[in-house]
């Protein structure tokens, strides 16, 4: 099992941001690894996303539940599928109130099963320094306005 996560305080509410990544279209503009989103439901709190992404430069069809703890955080997790015979994916927006606006914590923890564990290597470190970029483009994007 590995988890990456980063960390950023930002000029902007709890709402903000997680209004932003609820939104799957525009947080498109943060998150590069999702290149097309083929369908979207919403339920109240809760988001259900068929994606193309793009994770070390290979497509992949991914299907994300996404559950809004109002001002608080957003759990991510894959919806059942056959690929949770490879791997368990849970992701996290954490929201805390900072100095400058909010604490934003963005985390993935991934445990690799059987044949799966191959991808562990080759996944971490580009993961590492994805998930920090990802951040910081939040940050740009929220404190320029452009959300």
């Amino acid at each position: 099992m590995f988890v990456v996560e980063a960390t950023q305080e930002i000029d902007a509410t709890a709402e903000d941001v997680l209004g932003l990544v609820m939104d799957i279209d525009r947080y498109r503009q943060v998150d590069h690894k999702i290149r097309r989103v083929r369908r979207l439901e919403r339920h109240g709190d809760e988001v259900v996303a068929s994606m193309w992404t793009r994770v070390r430069g290979v497509p992949a069809p991914a299907t994300q539940r996404m559950r809004l703890t109002p001002r608080e955080r957003i759990d991510v997790t894959n919806e059942p599928s056959w690929r949770d015979r490879l791997v368990e994916f849970h992701g996290e927006f954490i929201c805390a109130p900072a100095p400058a606006g909010v604490r934003v914590t963005h985390r993935y923890s991934f445990n690799f099963k059987g044949a799966g564990r191959l991808f562990e290597p080759l996944l971490h470190s580009w993961l590492e320094r994805d998930i920090e970029a990802e951040v910081t483009r939040m940050r740009t994007l929220l404190e320029s306005g452009g959300a």
